[in-house]
This record gives structure tokens, sequence and C-alpha cells, in this order.
């Protein structure tokens, strides 16, 4: 039973290092290079086109009111 129980638990252990090395390969990899590029430029054009444009009608309703 103990034996058992010790090559599972080496078993997992090698499992989650290879999961925890498959990752860092893939954070260090040019795909999550590519992939946060695709990020920034998503969340860069949601300023633009929208956070912008609301901004300067908040700001002119607040002009408008005074």
């Amino acid at each position: 039973m103990i034996k058992q129980n010790t090559i599972g638990r080496v078993y997992n252990q090698s499992e989650e290092n290879t999961k925890n090395s498959l990752l860092l390969e893939f954070i260090d990899g040019e795909q999550f290079d590519k992939l946060l590029g695709k990020v920034t430029r998503g969340l860069f054009s949601l300023i633009v086109f929208v956070g912008i444009p609301y901004f300067i009608y908040v700001l002119w309703q607040f002009l408008l009111m005074n």
C-alpha cells in the first residue's frame, strides 16, 4: 500500500512538472508574444473607438449644462 501511494505521488509530481514546463514554454515562446500583441491592439482599439468618443460626449454634456 505504501509503495502504491509513493509511486502514485511520484507520478503525479512528474505529470505536474511536465504541465509546468509546458506552461513555461508557452509563456516564453513566440506564440504568447503574438497573443499579447493581439490583446494589446484590441484594447487600444477599444479605447480609441469607444473610450475617447464617450469621454468627448461626457465632456460636451458637462459643458452644455453650465
